[in-house]
């Protein structure tokens, strides 16, 4: 089976994930979300997730309480 048809069964096999997670005023998913809920499908059609940091930028913001936030 190719990749993609592969990847298709994932999704369909995979429900939509609620963002379950909040901070700096938004709601988001998690990477442990999304890891634990692919693990199993990706793991039954014999697909592996490797990590690849193409280009990474690090940003120094000041908050109004006179602290460092490292923004990547």
């Amino acid at each position: 089976m190719e990749i993609y048809k592969k990847l298709l069964e994932v999704r369909k096999q995979v429900d939509y994930l609620q963002k379950e997670n909040q901070g700096h005023g938004f709601k988001y998913v998690s990477s442990s979300q999304v890891l634990s809920a692919l693990r199993k499908a990706m793991n039954d059609h014999g697909l592996l997730l490797i990590p690849n940091i193409v280009d990474a930028t690090v940003v120094d913001h000041n908050t109004q309480g006179g602290k460092t936030w490292k923004f990547t």
